[in-house]
């Protein structure tokens, strides 16, 4: 509480990170009035320890409705490989360990990506605008199968992150189509390795 009301006393934005439970959640916001720049980072608990109070999926999904509450990946053991943070041998990823095995809806996905990547970005100012020449404009999040060679075209469908309806993409200013490929060591962002996230989710977004 000391050092949450340090910070305030500066006047300037606040995220506090790594919370599991709603009490650590309440003592944040119970230092902080409606309207101040404070942000909360909820974390699934680490499954392997013990801790009270720790978040429930149901909780989760009821704390979306705060814009100022985004979400951490689980505080598992970090992977041996760096490209796979979101992997590790002890979890699937951080979407199975919060839904505890249970099945994932479109809607749900919606939500925790909204919380996971679409928010903090708003938050720390480099979401890009609709319309923009920057990467992810038309985009916040695409699911893609890099062994599925089938494209079914479903042209003008506002819903692109749950269905292979891309047609072609522009990376820094080449049309990329069909059966052209594509080098992560030539782009100028980051290549992140997902199989065991499609292998979790193939089975329930059909």
């Amino acid at each position: 509480k000391e050092a949450v009301a340090h910070i305030k006393s500066f006047g300037c934005p606040v995220l506090v990170s790594d919370l599991v439970s709603i009490e650590e959640l309440e003592v944040v916001f119970d230092n902080f009035n409606e309207g101040d720049a404070v942000f909360a980072a909820v974390s699934p608990p680490d499954s392997a320890k013990n801790i009270p109070g720790a978040f429930t999926a149901e909780q989760f999904t009821s704390l979306a409705s705060n814009e100022n509450i985004v979400l951490d990946p689980p505080l598992l053991t970090p992977p041996i490989k760096r490209e796979q943070f979101i992997e590790n041998s002890s979890s699937y990823s951080f979407i199975h360990q919060l839904t505890k095995g249970k099945r994932i809806t479109k809607n749900s996905l919606k939500l925790l990506c909204n919380m996971y990547a679409t928010r903090p970005s708003k938050i720390f100012g480099s979401y890009p605008q609709k319309g923009a020449l920057l990467a992810g404009s038309d985009a916040d999040l695409i699911v893609w199968s890099p062994v599925n060679e089938e494209s079914t075209n479903m042209r003008g469908a506002n819903t692109s992150l749950l269905r292979a309806d891309i047609d072609s993409l522009i990376i820094n200013g080449r049309l990329i189509r069909g059966n052209d490929q594509v080098s992560p060591g030539q782009l100028n962002g980051s290549y992140i390795f997902r199989n065991a996230i499609y292998e979790t989710l193939s089975g329930v977004l059909k």
